[in-house]
């Protein structure tokens, strides 16, 4: 599908209502030229509380991303793919919301994710979320995805998974009016050219989680896997790595590589890092670097 431009568009105008739904189950849909999309879905409308919902198990390719879903409304995304989805420029799956709503975005076990930037990025950018709308952003992944080296558009690092709250729309903002979960459950096998291989984060209150399966194999050139609390508010951080699991560095010097595992807080809350039996974890500089630089933090409180 697709001949020229973007293979597939769904889209609520800034008057729509309701929500979307693409349910593609046979075939890839491609789009063609360099700044095209696989499969776009999006919600122009910002008091829109509709959902956008995805299921694409063909595959997808563009020359910019592979597949993307934005809302400027209130309401959730889910997105969940298989098959090979493909981006020459940047994003294998973006997903992307200005409101309140939750982001799930799912990778099927034997689907193949290949990007010239990151591999899936996944990100809020409202500025005020209040804790009792229980907005969380889910990734959950399988198979491979091997990520490129074109920079974000914010000019930082692309990574193999990023997911996290921006906590303002022009900029990585600590905000403590932003309130959210991130959980990665990784299962897939990832490979970042550059940057990290898995990348969690949260400018606003809300614990943090990575958890990679046993037999998984993520690298990164500066970082394996790193979770951060960069709110200086409230929340946890933790990396939880099963059994038989590789993690590394591919980068060979401190100068340009780092920490297979970080798990980092300038929050109140715990930190905490978990290995299992088996684990190969290798790095340039540090294999694993847990810390918590909260100015304060109660007698309870753990790293």
């Amino acid at each position: 599908v697709g001949q020229a431009g973007d293979g597939v568009i769904a889209e609520q105008s800034a008057t729509g209502t309701g929500n979307i739904a693409v349910n593609a189950t046979l075939g890839s849909l491609t789009g063609t030229g360099t700044g095209s999309i696989g499969l776009f879905a999006e919600i122009l409308d910002a008091a829109s509380t509709g959902n956008i919902m995805i299921l694409q198990a063909g595959g997808a390719s563009g020359g910019y991303d592979g597949i993307e879903a934005s809302t400027q409304g209130n309401g959730n995304i889910a997105i969940e793919s298989g098959g090979a989805v493909s981006a020459a420029a940047l994003f294998g799956i973006r997903a992307q919301s200005y409101g309140t709503g939750s982001i799930s975005v799912v990778t099927d076990a034997g689907s193949a994710i290949n990007s010239g930037g990151s591999g899936l990025n996944i990100i809020n950018f409202d500025s005020a979320i209040a804790a009792s709308a229980n907005s969380t952003i889910t990734v959950t992944t399988g198979g491979t995805i091997h990520s490129g080296t074109n920079l974000n558009p914010s000019g930082s690092q692309p990574q193999g998974v990023v997911a996290g709250y921006y906590g303002a729309s022009n900029a990585a903002t600590a905000n403590t009016n932003v309130n959210g979960t991130v959980v990665v459950n990784n299962n897939a096998n990832v490979t970042a050219a550059a940057g990290y291989g898995i990348d969690a984060y949260n400018y606003g209150n809300g614990n943090v989680a990575v958890n990679d399966a046993a037999g998984t194999s993520v690298s990164g050139l500066q970082y394996g896997i790193g979770a951060f609390q960069n709110s200086k508010g409230s929340g946890n951080v933790a990396v939880n790595v099963g059994a038989n699991a590789t993690l590394r560095t591919t980068g060979t010097t401190s100068g340009n590589a780092f920490f297979a595992i970080q798990a980092f807080s300038n929050a109140v809350g715990n930190v905490s890092v978990s290995t299992a039996d088996g684990d190969t974890i290798t790095a340039a500089s540090i294999a694993i670097n847990a810390q918590s630089q909260a100015t304060s933090d109660p007698s309870t409180s753990s790293v």
